[in-house]
C-alpha cells in the first residue's frame, strides 16, 4: 500500500516528544535534528494492532514521515531482515516467564526498535502484579535514530514515559551509553536484572544483548557491593551522634511539590530546618534504590517524610531500617493505591493521612497513624476590592482524563470484565456521589481476582471524579463558567461541551491562582471520591486567598467550617445554577462569607498548624512517650 492510499492513523509524534521534552530535553533535540541519509526501513501495520518493520535495501522510495526516513508497505519482492516480523516468524526472539517477572526488578530491552517487546513488557508486567504499582522497571536502550523516529511517531509513549517504571535512553553505541548510565547513577541497580533482545536481525541483536547481560550484572554486583559499604559508613555515623529531637526535616519524593513546599517554608518559619529533594534530572522519575543514602549524608536529617509512599515502596528495598532516622508516610491522596500490606511499612515509624477515614485501614496494616489534613498554600496579602474584569464563575485544577485515559484502555486489554466494571461503577458514582466507590466495586465478582487496590483505584475513582467534573461543569457552562488547566479542557471528546469555556491556559500554582480565585466572583469546587470526611487543597486555597467558594458537599467541612458563613455547598447541578444567579447578584453578600472565610483559614488551616502537628509526634516518639496524639 503506498502512503498516498493508506487509511487515516492518529500519529504521536509531537505529543511524544512534548512529553519527553520535560523529561529529557537534550534527547529530544537530537532527535528532532536532520534525520539526513537514505530510507533503511520499510513498515506495515498488523493485524494485532503493532507494526512490523524490516529493512530495505535498493527500492527507491519517498519517506513516509518527513521527520524519519521510513518506508510504508513492505513489497513481496523486498529484500532484507526481519526488525518486527510477523506473529509466526519471532520464534528466535528470547520470551521471559512469569517466573521470570516474579524473581527480577530490572529489566533492559536491548535495540527496542519500533518498541513492540517494551509494550508486551510493560502490560505484563501490570498483569503481573494485578495492577499495582511496584519497584519493577524498564529499560528500552536503542542505537537506531530512524527506527526512534519511527517508534515514537507510529504508537504512544506517554504513559510508559510519565511512570516511573520506564526509562528510554538513546545513544549510537550500547554498551558505551549504558556504561555511561552506571557510571553516572551509581546506586540505580535494582536486583537480579534481566536483559532482554528486543527487535532483529537475529544474530546481530543476539551477540549484543549477551554482551550487554555480563556488562549489566557485572555493573550491578559493582554497585551493591558500594551500596553496602555507604549504607554501614552512614549507620556507624549517625549511630554516634546524639540527637532527640527533630531539628533537620527533608522530604524526598518527587510529585505534590507544590505541597512540599509550602510545607518545608512552614517548618523553616518555625525555626526547624528542612529541606525537600528532588530528581531534576532526565531519570527522577526512575528512582534509585539506595540513592538516599547519600542523601542522608549530604542533608543529615533527623526526620525524612515520603509523601504517598514507605521506604519500601519507593525505594525498593528495606536497608533504611538499619538506619537511625525517624520516618513518616504522609499519604495525602487515597492510602489504598500505594500501600496493601504490612510489610509495606518496613522502617516507617508513623503514618498520617490527609483523610481520618482511612487511618483504621492503615492502622490494621501495622502502623500508628493518625489524620494530618492538608492547609491552604496560597495567600493574598491583605484583601481588596474583586476585580471586576474577572470571570463569572471558574474552575482551577484537573480535567482528570490524564489519570485514567490510557490505563482504562489497558485494563480493558487485561480483563474485559475488570475495564467494564470499571468504567459502569464510575458512571454510577458520578451520577449519584453518596456512597463510596469502593462499596460498589465490592458487589461484582471480579473484585475477588482484582482487590480494590493499586491502579484499579486510581482508574475508579479517576474516572469517576472526571465524569463528576465534566457532568457539573456542564450544567453551568453557559452562565459565565472559566476553566483553567492543561489542553485537555480546550477538547470536546474529552471536555464535551464545556470545552468553549477553557481558558486556553494552565495558570501557575504559586504566581497566578492566587489572582484567579480571589478575582473571580464565585470559585467552584468538585470533591474527588478519594475525600471520604475531608477537604481538598483547593478549599482551603480559595479561602486564603479570599475567594468565594461553591463547594460539593463533604462532611470534613462542617468539622471547620459553617456552611453559608465561610463557604456554601451545592448538591446538584440545579441548585448549583440558583447559588450562581443568587451570588452573583449579591456581591456584598459574596465578599462577607469570603472574608470570613479566610478569617477562617488564617485562625486554623495553615501548613504551621499541620507541621506543628507532624514534628511534635516525631519528638514525642524520640523520646519514647505512648502514641497519643491526634488532629
Amino acid at each position: 500500500m503506498e502512503p498516498a492510499d493508506r487509511p487515516e492513523r492518529k500519529w504521536y509524534w509531537k505529543e511524544n516528544l512534548d512529553t519527553l521534552m520535560q523529561i529529557n530535553p537534550g534527547l529530544v533535540n537530537r532527535l528532532r535534528s536532520d534525520p539526513g541519509g537514505g530510507i533503511g526501513y520499510a513498515i506495515a501495520p498488523a493485524q494485532t494492532g503493532r507494526y512490523l518493520c524490516r529493512t530495505q535495501q535498493g527500492i527507491p522510495t519517498e519517506p513516509l514521515f518527513e521527520h524519519c526516513p521510513v518506508a510504508w508497505g513492505i513489497r513481496s519482492d523486498q529484500e532484507g531482515e526481519w526488525i518486527h516480523p510477523p506473529s509466526g516468524q519471532r520464534d528466535w526472539l528470547p520470551a521471559f516467564s512469569d517466573r521470570d517477572l516474579a524473581h527480577h526488578d530490572l529489566f533492559v530491552i536491548v535495540r527496542m526498535g519500533l518498541g513492540n517487546e517494551v509494550f508486551d513488557c510493560y502490560e505484563r508486567l501490570l498483569c503481573a502484579e494485578l495492577l499495582r504499582e511496584a519497584n519493577r522497571r524498564i529499560i528500552a536502550v536503542e542505537s537506531r535514530v530512524d527506527l526512534l523516529r519511527a517508534a515514537l511517531t507510529l504508537y504512544d509513549w506517554r504513559v510508559l514515559l510519565e511512570s516511573t517504571r520506564f526509562l528510554l535512553i538513546y545513544g549510537t553505541d550500547i554498551r558505551d551509553i549504558l556504561a555511561a548510565f552506571w557510571k553516572r547513577y551509581a546506586f540505580s541497580a535494582l536486583d537480579d536484572p534481566l536483559v532482554i533482545a528486543g527487535s532483529g536481525p537475529e544474530k546481530e541483536t543476539g551477540e549484543l544483548t549477551a554482551l550487554v547481560d555480563r556488562a549489566v550484572h557485572q555493573a550491578c554486583q559493582r554497585h551493591r557491593a558500594l551500596a553496602a559499604e555507604c549504607l554501614a559508613q552512614e549507620t556507624n555515623r549517625r549511630a554516634a551522634r546524639s540527637r532527640g529531637y527533630a531539628r533537620k526535616v527533608l522530604w524526598l519524593v518527587p510529585g505534590h511539590n507544590y505541597l512540599q513546599r509550602c510545607c518545608v517554608n512552614a517548618l523553616r518559619e518555625m525555626g526547624i530546618g528542612a529541606d525537600v529533594h528532588l530528581w531534576v534530572s532526565s531519570t527522577y522519575r526512575f528512582v534509585k534504590r539506595f540513592e538516599w543514602v547519600r542523601l542522608l549524608e549530604k542533608y543529615n536529617p533527623d526526620l525524612l517524610i515520603l509523601v504517598n509512599a514507605t521506604p519500601s515502596t519507593f525505594f525498593g528495598g528495606p536497608e533504611i531500617s538499619q538506619i537511625p532516622v525517624r520516618v513518616a508516610s504522609w499519604f495525602v491522596d487515597n492510602p489504598w493505591r500505594f500501600v496493601r500490606s504490612s510489610s509495606d511499612f518496613v522502617g516507617v515509624d508513623f503514618a498520617a493521612c490527609f483523610d481520618g477515614y482511612y487511618v483504621p485501614y492503615l492502622e490494621g496494616l501495622g502502623v500508628n497513624a493518625l489524620e494530618i489534613r492538608t492547609a491552604a498554600g496560597l495567600f493574598r496579602p491583605g484583601s481588596r476590592e474583586k476585580s471586576s474584569e474577572g470571570p463569572a464563575v471558574s474552575f482551577v485544577g484537573e480535567l482528570g482524563t490524564r489519570g485514567f485515559w490510557d490505563l482504562d484502555t489497558l485494563v480493558c486489554r487485561i480483563s474485559r470484565e475488570l475495564g467494564q466494571a470499571a468504567r459502569y461503577i464510575s458512571e454510577e458514582y458520578a451520577k449519584h456521589p453518596d456512597g463510596p466507590v469502593e462499596e460498589i466495586y465490592r458487589q461484582y465478582a471480579v473484585a475477588e481476582r482484582f482487590p480494590f487496590h493499586g491502579a484499579i483505584v486510581e482508574l475508579v475513582e479517576n474516572r469517576a471524579a472526571y465524569l463528576l467534573r465534566k457532568r457539573i461543569l456542564e450544567s453551568c457552562s453557559d452562565i459565565g463558567l472559566v476553566t483553567f488547566g492543561d489542553r485537555e479542557w480546550g477538547d470536546p471528546e474529552r471536555a464535551g461541551v464545556s470545552a468553549k469555556c477553557w481558558s486556553g491556559k494552565r495558570v501557575d500554582y504559586f504566581e497566578e491562582t492566587p489572582e484567579v480565585y480571589a478575582g473571580s466572583q464565585i470559585n467552584i469546587n468538585i470533591f474527588h471520591p478519594q475525600c471520604k470526611s475531608a477537604p481538598n487543597p483547593r478549599v482551603y486555597d480559595v479561602l486564603a486567598c479570599g475567594g468565594f467558594l461553591l463547594t460539593t458537599e463533604n462532611p470534613g467541612l462542617r468539622d471547620e467550617f459553617t456552611d453559608g458563613e465561610h463557604l456554601v455547598t451545592f448538591r446538584t447541578t440545579e441548585e448549583l445554577r440558583e447559588l450562581i444567579r443568587y451570588y452573583r447578584d449579591r456581591p456584598d453578600e459574596r465578599r462577607r462569607i469570603a472574608e470570613s472565610g479566610r478569617e477562617r483559614i488564617l485562625a486554623l488551616c495553615r501548613y504551621h498548624d499541620r507541621m506543628r502537628v507532624f514534628v511534635g509526634l516525631s519528638d514525642r516518639k524520640s523520646v519514647g512517650d505512648r502514641y497519643v496524639d491526634s488532629c
